[in-house]
């Protein structure tokens, strides 16, 4: 698969380097530019939207009008979402009758045998996790609960609760068994949450089967933090994508994507607020803290999804020099880096990334 992405000139100087802000009431981290319909007058196009792991799913599809074999875009936009919804019923910690909730009520006493797609997923998440040195963890949750994070309470724990909430977080303390598809915990207390890979596995599932449609052109996006190219719109070379500054919404950096997928993860949106000082949803499954540094946003851009969702969020633990030495190791990686300066300012780094970089 042919990856192209681009950033220009006049889009990083937009972005640049100016002084941190106050905190925008909202602020979108991609931004897909769509061109008018009118564009390319011998597709037809639909713009499909539903809601589904809390968060609004976009499907901007395109077909051919003189196919002799014409795609219905509505019915097939409504099958692609219908996996979506399929995946969150399997996946989702909030649902009680998931697989993913009946390996944390269980898990702890017994293996629990989940569907084959379910464990291949646990051991994408688990190489995942060994590259990127722990950063990324689907077993991340009790630290999120001892701090007061999932839902938004806010509290410092003592050393004690987050030393214990941390003997319960590690991939490495799940006993995966391939020949009988269970998984098991060796900590009474583990639970997973594949919140941090399920947008972008979703997005890569609804894709294969648009493709096997037929569906050649299309951008498909979950919420403003992941989205997958199928192909650039018809009579374009690419996709244009804004990343927007978090803290000035007047700048923004251009990216242009062919294929391949983008992600972003930051935490000026989602933070609490204790004595006075904000702390971050994204934790270092290391440490037992929230993560805290110069990093204000990491974008990383790969093959899948799943593979850019994970890579986001561990991007955004990493820091830049170890991200630079990831993409370095797996050059089909790329990212963008935005980090705060001790002066309030903040600067791009982008890793892996020319004006123009194309890989195979």
């Amino acid at each position: 698969m042919l990856i192209m992405l681009m950033i220009t000139l006049i889009a990083i100087a937009l972005f640049g380097v100016t002084a941190l802000g106050a905190l925008p009431a909202a602020a979108a981290d991609f931004e897909p530019e769509v061109p008018e319909e009118t564009a390319a007058p011998a597709y037809r196009r639909v713009v499909f939207t539903d809601r589904a792991m809390a968060t609004e799913y976009q499907f901007i599809l395109y077909a051919p009008r003189d196919d002799p074999k014409p795609v219905d875009l509505q019915a097939v936009a409504r099958e692609a979402m219908a996996v979506v919804h399929d995946f969150e019923a399997r996946f989702s910690r909030f649902r009680p009758d998931s697989q993913i909730s009946r390996v944390n009520a269980g898990a702890s006493v017994r293996p629990v045998r989940v569907a084959p797609d379910v464990f291949q997923l646990f051991q994408r998440a688990g190489r995942i996790h060994e590259r990127t040195h722990g950063t990324f963890d689907i077993t991340v949750g009790p630290i999120a609960q001892v701090w007061g994070l999932y839902r938004k309470e806010g509290r410092i724990p003592t050393e004690a609760d987050r030393l214990e909430a941390l003997s319960r977080v590690g991939f490495q303390r799940l006993t995966l068994d391939p020949e009988n598809n269970t998984v098991a915990f060796e900590v009474p207390g583990m639970h997973v949450d594949f919140g941090g890979i399920a947008k972008g596995y979703a997005l890569d599932e609804a894709a294969e089967l648009l493709r096997r449609f037929g569906v050649k052109h299309g951008l498909l996006s979950a919420g403003t933090s992941t989205l997958v190219s199928l192909g650039p719109p018809p009579g374009s070379k690419h996709w244009t994508i804004r990343l927007r500054n978090p803290y000035n919404n007047g700048g923004f950096i251009e990216l242009a994507a062919t294929e391949g997928s983008m992600s972003t993860s930051g935490v000026y949106e989602k933070f609490v607020e204790i004595g006075g000082e904000r702390y971050g949803h994204i934790v270092d499954p290391r440490t037992g803290k929230p993560v805290s540094g110069n990093v204000v946003s990491a974008t990383a851009i790969a093959p899948s999804g799943a593979e850019s969702d994970a890579l986001s969020t561990a991007f955004f633990v990493l820091g830049l020099d170890e991200v630079a030495e990831y993409c370095n190791r797996h050059p089909g990686v790329q990212a963008v880096m935005v980090l705060a300066a001790e002066n309030g300012e903040f600067v791009v780094h982008r890793i892996n990334l020319g004006l123009t970089k194309e890989m195979s």
